[in-house]
């Protein structure tokens, strides 16, 4: 072989081990693909076996609702909540009156105050029972209309 030849045989030997380790990484990056495939497979494999579960899941449930009468379950939440709706106005109008009432409590009571220290206490007793009396009544209506907006 002459130096040509031999020149020749030796690049054509380097450009095979660069191959040869190309070649190598291109299977240690496949190794590496595989095993992060895996890993998914199996996360994905256990996922839907989960969803698997909360779909038969569901199913019982919604055939529980239909047993135990899904429309009559609609029709008892909105008579409730008809019932609802109609205590808060019942309350809004008691409010009215009860205001109405206290204010002319107070108009009754408000002479009252040039007398003795003890009448003037009593007054003021009385006007704090008929002002805690609507406040009561609001937080009674605003709690009917926040059970009802949970309700919905």
């Amino acid at each position: 072989m002459d130096g040509k030849g031999f020149l020749e045989a030796e690049r054509r030997a380097t450009e095979l081990v660069d191959a040869l380790s190309s070649l190598k990484q291109q299977v240690k990056s496949y190794s590496s693909a595989q095993a992060a495939l895996d890993g998914v497979q199996i996360k994905l494999e256990s996922m839907i076996q989960a969803t698997e579960e909360l779909v038969n899941e569901s199913r019982k449930i919604i055939s529980v609702v239909g047993s135990i009468g899904g429309p009559e379950i609609e029709r008892q939440l909105q008579l409730t909540q008809r019932q609802i709706t109609e205590l808060g106005e019942s309350s809004a109008r008691q409010n009215v009156a009860l205001l109405a009432a206290v204010t002319h409590v107070d108009e009754a009571l408000t002479p009252l105050l040039g007398k003795s220290t003890d009448t003037q206490r009593a007054v003021r007793g009385l006007q704090t029972v008929c002002y805690v009396a609507i406040v009561l009544s609001g937080v009674a209506a605003i709690l009917g209309i926040m059970i009802l907006n949970s309700l919905q």
